[in-house]
């Protein structure tokens, strides 16, 4: 089924490229990957996580990794650029099985995905937020403004808190690394811990009461009130870092922002070319060809490869990262994520998952873990 529907995406770029007056193009040009010698004349697939669904994410990287990259390649090389979203596990699944030629994920996700698969990273994103050049992110804890019993980090034990998912590095993952580094273990010493799969409903399910504490990356409740969502006046940061350098909130270190890689059967010419074409962009050239997949991605331009290893220590330090497996958890595996601290023991997933009180479409921990 799921070859059928990709089968179905070709042709749909097709002719979407049609429309946008590059080479001409037919569904029946082969992958790149199938076939031996020099990538000329074929299909090269880059995959991305979406974590705002397909259609934002068609909207924002579609722009770049198939408009652009196949206007400026397949006149000299004949090739055609294909971007296919894809969740948490199948970023995992598409790279394990070589279905990708390149991979576009969170840090997190790639650095666990470079170490298991021998990713090459090719370039890194600058992102573009409040008229700043960014190439890093962080985290941020924020709970209503009203909220007169969460105001530090200890008060968390008397919260239920919403994250993302545990992959999410900005809207989980750095929260939770801050917060064991001050001997609070998010996994099992909150009362109830949901993960809901977007951050957009974090800030609504803290500013609604569903939650008391929120976990999002930097921009997140900026993004939010530009859309006219909701209003900074509703919220507050707890354990917000001083910083008069950088333009947003947060509460957790730095994070390099997300970077490209390609897979170990892609050329090393072919690497050149997509890491040189993506540097070339400039949101502020006069040039359109330069210029819109910038604004379209909200982002200024891409740089050479930025250090992503260290993010390792941070997920072998959450349970994330095994290191003698050189593997990390996958989004799905919220139970094996669960690592009880000296005198407790793991509940069974019956009881350590909320039986009541949960969202529909959430998945929630209440009580994963008992005293001995």
């Amino acid at each position: 089924m799921r070859r059928m529907w990709l089968a179905c995406v070709r042709v749909l770029v097709c002719a979407m490229l049609f429309a946008w007056h590059v080479p001409e193009c037919s569904a029946a040009i082969p992958m790149c990957r199938d076939l031996p010698g020099a990538w000329q004349n074929c299909t090269v697939q880059i995959g991305g996580l979406a974590i705002q669904g397909a259609a934002a994410f068609d909207a924002k990287e579609g722009p770049t990794f198939q408009k652009y990259l196949t206007e400026v390649l397949n006149a000299s090389h004949g090739l055609v650029f294909e971007a296919i979203a894809l969740n948490f596990n199948e970023n995992f699944d598409y790279v394990g099985s070589g279905q990708l030629d390149f991979i576009y994920s969170n840090p997190a996700a790639y650095v666990c995905m470079m170490v298991e698969f021998k990713l090459s990273t090719i370039a890194s994103l600058m992102n573009f937020r409040k008229g700043n050049a960014l190439n890093k992110f962080a985290g941020v804890i924020f709970a209503r403004a009203n909220a007169t019993e969460f105001n530090t980090v200890a008060d968390l034990t008397k919260a239920r808190v919403s994250a993302v998912s545990i992959s999410g590095l900005g809207a989980m993952q750095l929260q939770q690394a801050e917060l064991l580094q001050q001997g609070l273990n998010i996994m099992t010493d909150v009362v109830q811990l949901s993960f809901t799969g977007d951050q957009n409903k974090i800030v609504e399910d803290v500013e609604t009461g569903y939650s008391d504490v929120g976990f999002v990356r930097t921009d997140m409740i900026d993004r939010s009130v530009a859309a006219n969502k909701t209003k900074w006046e509703y919220f507050k940061v707890i354990n917000e870092v001083a910083d008069t350098d950088f333009p947003f909130k947060r509460s957790t270190g730095f994070t390099p922002e997300w970077p490209i890689g390609a897979l170990t059967h892609v050329p090393d010419d072919v690497k050149e070319l997509v890491g040189r074409a993506l540097m070339d962009l400039d949101r502020f050239s006069s040039d359109p060809l330069l210029a819109d997949p910038g604004q379209a991605g909200s982002f200024s331009t891409w740089v050479p490869p930025m250090n992503y290893l260290e993010l390792l220590g941070l997920l072998e330090n959450i349970d994330y990262y095994d290191p003698v497996q050189r593997k990390c958890l996958r989004s799905e595996d919220v139970y094996e994520a669960i690592h009880c601290p000296a005198g407790f023991v793991k509940q069974s997933r019956e009881k350590a998952f909320c039986q009541s009180g949960c969202k529909t479409g959430y998945t929630c921990l209440c009580n994963p873990c008992s005293k001995l």
